[in-house]
């Protein structure tokens, strides 16, 4: 079965000041089918900007609302099905963190 995601030589770098300092160097994974993965730090800042700047969707499922707060929106789903915000129950903590 093919990856579900897959990252390939994946740089990133930040300019701090007048300096570009190197946050991700030649950064390569794949996730699996049933497979879980936590991602963090500079790896959301990037999939955000790949989303800004090279116009590809990111969908991240995530019970965390940290993570969740980096998208610009939050589908709400409850037993597979898409629910209205004030019908999930787990609203609440993201809302706190939005």
């Amino acid at each position: 079965m093919p990856a579900i995601i897959e990252l390939e030589e994946v740089r990133k770098t930040c300019r701090v000041g007048k300096v570009d300092v190197p946050a991700l160097r030649s950064v390569s994974f794949s996730v699996e089918n049933g497979e879980f993965v936590g991602i963090v730090g500079p790896v959301l800042d990037m999939l955000r900007q790949t989303d800004r700047e090279l116009g590809q969707t990111v969908l991240m499922i995530t019970h965390n609302p940290e993570a969740a707060a980096y998208g610009h929106r939050i589908p709400h789903m409850r037993d597979g099905l898409l629910v209205p915000p004030q019908d999930d129950p787990q609203w609440k903590p993201v809302a706190a963190v939005l």
